[in-house]
């Protein structure tokens, strides 16, 4: 993961940098290729000495993105990281689950592929009779 931290009105140390690093990577193991992967971070620090941290991940096909506002600027790296773990975790089951689903259309398709019916079968019926019905127009 090639991270990007920024901080408006907080200079982002080197122990900040470490624990936003090791929070963020530990997301890591949901992804296979965490090489192309970009982690944005914007720290933020306003009047009310209350910190804000903005994250987001761009990636094919989907966009994770979490933010929280807390006293503790570390508390709140733990909150997105939480955030940001469920996102992963919903976006994989969904994904999971439709190709669960489309596997099962595919074995109950393929199940259901018997021969067809002879159509001699069907050739032997006749048509004995025929009904035709006067109808008037609905208007």
């Amino acid at each position: 993961m090639i991270y990007n931290i920024r901080g408006e009105n907080i200079e982002v140390t080197p122990a900040l940098r470490e624990y936003v690093e090791k929070k963020i990577g530990k997301l890591e193991r949901y992804f296979e290729n965490t090489e192309d992967i970009h982690v944005h971070v914007n720290l933020k620090v306003y009047n009310d000495k209350q910190g804000k941290i903005e994250v987001t991940i761009p990636m094919p096909q989907l966009l994770l993105r979490a933010e929280e506002r807390h006293d503790d600027m570390y508390a709140a790296i733990d909150l997105v990281a939480d955030k940001l773990e469920r996102q992963i975790r919903k976006h994989k089951t969904k994904v999971n689950r439709k190709l669960r689903n489309k596997e099962t259309k595919q074995v109950l398709v393929t199940q259901n592929n018997n021969p067809p019916v002879e159509e001699n079968e069907e050739e032997e019926f006749e048509i004995v009779r025929t009904k035709h019905f006067s109808l008037k127009p609905m208007d």
